[in-house]
């Protein structure tokens, strides 16, 4: 604990289960460390789960309240672990005064019951623009709700006639259940989208030429109890199979992260942003470095990603102004983990995925909800814009779309595949000449193109 800045060791004897700094230990406390210590931690507490701290020089460490004796001698800080308290007072406002039907209401946050009648009711209200699904259950059999949106989502595709190809961008929120901002940010987008469709012309341009999907709650398990884990109690951001460092990860894959991964395989997903809370900044891959302590490490795509991330920090302005320069970082360069949503994603799929944290506070109260969403609104709106940037385009072979064709641009090593069935790619790029390379089969196809802000090339 720091007292009068001074680290002093804790001994603990017998009172985790009763309470932690005055209040009540429920399930598991949220500790700060010095970087560190970090391995002396996982090794003491494998159950813990680490993130990253706003403080520099630290982490953040989520450890099961029957397990603190394990880490009595190490130096460390105890934070206030709000989730499971604002969880509660959530739950009990709601309980005395109801929620209206058929109303839309930001006011409070939105518990599972609320964010279930708030989706339905978009999709009624919205037909011609809105279709509802749900990628499955999670582990407490609760329903991942997403939100397709895009002019005529539901309509049939004439006999005869050819689908309209189009990009999908998404955004997934709440994947750790104690970070809320974004999954109230989520459900106040989707009704920004829907209710401006005709009115502004950046969202009639979106829904007109995208798929614009919002996953508002990937962990509406662990959002209930105001818990980071899920049902499990497994970080889901910790989860997914590291591609980069495999043996850095060996945790049970679990059922939210299996969802995720076959439903990002069976889509079209170009362009993402996997939401936070903790901090305020825009983060760019690579998350993991194959160490322990903070190293940069970037991805092959690092121009684009340092665009897209400065593109959402620059109408932020916590963010922008914060502690991160310009209000981004490599995620690495900040603190290493591994597997991460981003950069599965990353290498897995034909997906640019960022991560942004929203809010240092992870739940806070929610007479602050309307300040994080004016904060994020407009950055929110830009970030999509970008995937006007770039070359859209189709590789056919005999008059055939090319299985399996490969799209590469400049030196950068990570290529993305086509669609199977059309032959179709959208491939983001920073504005300026770039050299496109296309592999189909042993078929080799260059070209030189030259990119403007904000109009897709089509090939």
């Amino acid at each position: 604990m720091k007292v009068k800045g001074v680290w002093v060791v804790l001994v603990i004897v017998g009172l985790w289960g009763a309470g932690v700094s005055g209040d009540e230990c429920l399930e598991e406390a949220r500790l700060k460390f010095r970087m560190e210590d970090v391995e002396a931690v996982v090794e003491a507490v494998p159950q813990s789960s680490v993130d990253r701290s706003w403080e520099e020089g630290f982490v953040e460490v989520y450890v099961p309240c029957w397990a603190m004796d394990n880490v009595s001698d190490l130096r460390f800080e105890i934070l206030d672990n709000q989730g499971p308290r604002e969880a509660l007072a959530m739950h009990e406002r709601l309980l005395r005064s109801p929620r209206q039907a058929n109303t839309v209401d930001f006011s409070d946050y939105h518990p599972y019951r609320s964010l279930t009648a708030f989706m339905q009711k978009m999709a009624q209200d919205y037909p011609l623009l809105a279709r509802l699904d749900s990628i499955g259950e999670s582990t407490g059999g609760r329903k991942l709700w997403y939100m397709d949106m895009s002019k005529g989502i539901n309509s049939a595709t004439p006999a005869g006639a050819k689908k309209p190809q189009k990009p999908e961008v998404k955004y997934v929120g709440n994947m750790h259940g104690d970070e809320a901002i974004g999954r109230e940010n989520c459900l106040r987008f989707i009704h920004h989208l829907l209710s401006n469709y005709g009115k502004d012309a950046d969202v009639t341009r979106l829904l007109d030429e995208t798929v614009v999907t919002v996953l508002p709650s990937m962990n509406p398990d662990g959002f209930e109890r105001g818990k980071r884990v899920n049902a499990n109690g497994m970080d889901l951001n910790r989860n997914f199979p590291d591609t980069l460092y495999p043996g850095e990860n060996l945790t049970p894959l679990q059922q939210e992260t299996r969802l995720m991964m076959n439903w990002a395989k069976s889509r079209k997903f170009t362009l993402s942003i996997n939401f936070h809370g903790g901090a305020v900044v825009a983060c760019y891959g690579y998350d993991g470095n194959g160490y322990q302590y903070a190293r940069a490490n970037n991805a092959p795509d690092v121009d684009l990603l340092i665009r897209l991330t400065s593109i959402y920090a620059k109408t932020n302005k916590p963010m922008y102004n914060g502690r991160f320069r310009h209000g981004i970082t490599n995620a690495a360069a900040w603190y290493p983990l591994y597997g991460g949503m981003q950069d599965w994603m990353y290498l897995n799929t034909n997906q640019i995925e960022t991560v942004v944290e929203l809010s240092g506070p992870k739940w806070p109260d929610r007479k602050y909800l309307d300040t994080y969403w004016r904060d994020n609104k407009a950055s929110m709106m830009n970030y999509l814009l970008q995937i006007f940037t770039g070359v859209w385009g189709v590789v056919t072979k005999d008059g055939l779309p090319c299985v399996g064709a490969k799209v590469y641009y400049d030196d950068v090593t990570r290529f993305i595949t086509v669609e199977p069935d059309t032959g179709y790619f959208y491939r983001m790029l920073v504005a300026g000449s770039h050299k496109i390379t296309v592999h189909c089969g042993t078929d080799v196809d260059r070209r030189s193109i030259t990119v403007v802000d904000g109009t897709p090339v089509r090939q």
